[in-house]
Parts: structure tokens; C-alpha cells; sequence
């Protein structure tokens, strides 16, 4: 079970609603049974011929931690023919980066192997190379297998969607995503190029909003979050260029991730003017204070 980032939504076909489990937490991840909608983002299913809440796990039994609550959250299927089983989730933040893992699992006794390939939108399979997740001896209950594959992937738009395609049954289990955006603060390194401020950061903190402060900038960094505003296409990048305003007296910039802010508060003055004693480079030299400012709601 993977706990990379932070939970955005976990769902297991199984439900109380429908003769199923309720819902079942595995290594701290709570599945959901009866709920598409969490934290903003919404699930849906399509594509499916047929739902089973139950019949899945067959007799198998787990043993270790949480082996029980595992079993029950892999019971149940959305499944259907050899047409694909499409699994869709809205709601994402463009530019954050997201890892998903899906489940696909037949524990009855059926002999003949069953594969199911996962695609995105783009036809990027996610496999290595394919799920099998059917290879009973034909004869015991439960001696089948069932096995879980993950993808990471960086959201460009607030909708993504999985397609599950099998051999002879085309199913899903489970699934859960989790938002991987790194939430450690990070620097702002800045540098000159003629009458530009060049800022960057980290390429893992792809994802992060660049702020800056709109009013006020005479009062120094501004605690209000009404004051400040995000840099428009930050988000997809992990560099901006800013045009050095000789009328303005200072300007303020400082990443962001929900509720975790690192600011960097910028002194513009020293830029509209340079001269060769000037620093041209760097972060947290002269001319750069790096400070804990606030969260953003």
C-alpha cells in the first residue's frame, strides 16, 4: 500500500450500499465504498458491463497486518467484456504531480489467465508489462492472483482518465490517488539579465504557484492574502522572468503550496539600477531575506 504524498481519494468497487463491505482501511488509507466525491476531487467509472460487491475474493485469505480489511477491499469489481473499464477522476491541480495505484484482482478458481492492460488518455502504458491477475489451478477456490500497478503522472489540466482492458474481463478493484507535489519548502534563486529579474526553483517543486505581492509594497511583505496573487503560468514551469519596474520601490515573491508557504521577500530597487558592485546571482545573499510568512487558506 503506498503513503507517498498525501491522500486525495481511495475507492474499492465493494459497498455497503450494495450488499458489499463498508469501507476498509489498509495501512492507514481508508478506501471509500459508497462515496465518488472527496477533497474536491470526483471519481467515476465507465465502460462496465456488469458489478459484483463480493464474489472476487473467492476463499482467499491474507494473513499480516490489516489482512482482513484487505481482503474485503479487494472483493468487489466494476468489470465487463474485453471493451475497455475506463476509471476517471476530475478536480486535479494543473501543474501538480499526482500518483495513482489501481487494483485488479480474481481469486476464484478459473484456469485460463486473464491479463488487463492500463492506458492513459495518451495510450502510455503504465504496465510492466501487464497485470495478471487471473491464474487459477481450475480446481481450489482462492488460488487465483491479484496485483496492483502504479503510475506517477503530472496533471495538465483538472481531469485525467485510466483504461483498463482485459483479455476476457476487463475490471477494476480498488484505486487511490494521491497528490506527490513536494510540500518542503524550497529557495528562490534569482539572477539579472538587462532589465529582467530571473527567478527559479527546484524541478521537483514543479506544481508550486509562484505569488507575488500587489499592493501595499511600501509597507514591506504583506500578511494578507488579498494582496498578493499567483504569477500566471508558474504552476507548469519552475522558472519566471519578471520585468524590472523602475517606478516601483520593492517587489515581493514567495512559492506556495496550499498550506505551506516559504516566502522570499525581493528588494527591486538595486535591479532597476544595477551597478557592476551589485550581487548579479544567487539566494539568501544581500538584496534576498528568506522569511516563514503566513499560510494561504
Amino acid at each position: 500500500m503506498n503513503t507517498e504524498g498525501t491522500l486525495v481519494i481511495a475507492r474499492q468497487a465493494t459497498g455497503s450500499d450494495w450488499g458489499g463491505y463498508v469501507d476498509q482501511t489498509v495501512n492507514g488509507v481508508t478506501f471509500l465504498g459508497n462515496v465518488n466525491s472527496t477533497n474536491g476531487v470526483a471519481f467515476t467509472i465507465g465502460g462496465q458491463a456488469g458489478y459484483h460487491p463480493t464474489t472476487f475474493i473467492s476463499t482467499k485469505r491474507f494473513t499480516g497486518p490489516d489482512a482482513v480489511a484487505y481482503g474485503n477491499m479487494l472483493a468487489g469489481a466494476w468489470h465487463g467484456g474485453t471493451a475497455p473499464v475506463t476509471c476517471g477522476v476530475s478536480g486535479l491541480t494543473a501543474g501538480h504531480k499526482y500518483l495513482v495505484q489501481l487494483w485488479v484482482a480474481d481469486f476464484r478458481e478459473y484456469p485460463n489467465a486473464r491479463f488487463t492492460s492500463v492506458t492513459t488518455a495518451g495510450s502510455t502504458d503504465i504496465n510492466l508489462p501487464t497485470l495478471q491477475h487471473l491464474t487459477g489451478d481450475g480446481t481450489n477456490p482462492g488460488s487465483g492472483t491479484g496485483r496492483f500497478v502504479i503510475g506517477r503522472f503530472a496533471a495538465t489540466g483538472p481531469c485525467v482518465s485510466f483504461s483498463l482492458t482485459g483479455n476476457e474481463s476487463s475490471q477494476l478493484n480498488a484505486f487511490q490517488l494521491r497528490d506527490i507535489t513536494p510540500v518542503t519548502p524550497t529557495y528562490l534563486a534569482w539572477s539579472i539579465s538587462g532589465t529582467n529579474l530571473m527567478l527559479s526553483w527546484p524541478s521537483n517543486h514543479l506544481g508550486w504557484p509562484l505569488l507575488t505581492q500587489t499592493n501595499k509594497l511600501d509597507q514591506g511583505v504583506s500578511a494578507n492574502t488579498n494582496d498578493w496573487a499567483v504569477v500566471p503560468g508558474s504552476t507548469t514551469t519552475n522558472q519566471a522572468m519578471i520585468p524590472i519596474d523602475p517606478s516601483k520601490s520593492a517587489g515581493f515573491y514567495r512559492m506556495a503550496h496550499r498550506r505551506s508557504i516559504y516566502d522570499q521577500e525581493i528588494s527591486q530597487l538595486p535591479f532597476a539600477h544595477p551597478s557592476t558592485s551589485a550581487p548579479r546571482s544567487g539566494h539568501n545573499r544581500t538584496g534576498i531575506r528568506a522569511v516563514l510568512a503566513p499560510s494561504l487558506p
